[in-house]
């Protein structure tokens, strides 16, 4: 049976960074599904590279998404809502800014290039997940669903 997902439900991330650190020490990064159409606008021009080869009956996959920075920028603005626990190098609290493209793309100038591309991808590929895919997972990527 297919479930419809709730594209508003908020959705928490953990960076790859973070996941040895103590929970408290975590930065939350919180999400939302992509809508539709901002989806298809992200996946426009995406290069994928996926590679296949079967052993033993088991076929390994390795998949590799290339995203331009305006199909980055465009994923993060759409689907980032806030962060929770992150600090400046002179320990100041950030705020993710609530409105203004502008605002907001100059906000993820603190973080670095690599957190940025991973985020994207993130969002990218829990918007692209079946629901029944997402429930076998044991949220390996740190994506956790908020009640």
């Amino acid at each position: 049976m297919a479930i419809g997902l709730n594209p508003d439900r908020e959705r928490t991330y953990i960076l790859e960074d973070d996941r040895e650190l103590p929970e408290d020490q975590h930065t939350r990064w919180i999400y939302k599904l992509l809508s539709y159409p901002a989806y298809m606008t992200a996946q426009d021009n995406l290069i994928q590279f996926e590679s296949q080869k079967v052993t033993k009956g088991q076929v390994p996959e390795t998949r590799t998404l290339v995203l331009s920075g305006t199909q980055e920028k465009n994923t993060l603005i759409n689907g980032l809502i806030r962060v929770e626990n992150f600090f400046d190098e002179d320990g100041r609290l950030l705020h993710y800014p609530e409105a203004g493209t502008e605002a907001k793309v100059q906000w993820l100038s603190h973080l670095k290039p690599r957190w940025r591309a991973e985020l994207a991808k993130a969002i990218l590929s829990d918007s692209d997940l079946e629901e029944s895919d997402r429930k076998k997972l044991p949220s390996p990527s740190g994506s956790l669903e908020l009640g």
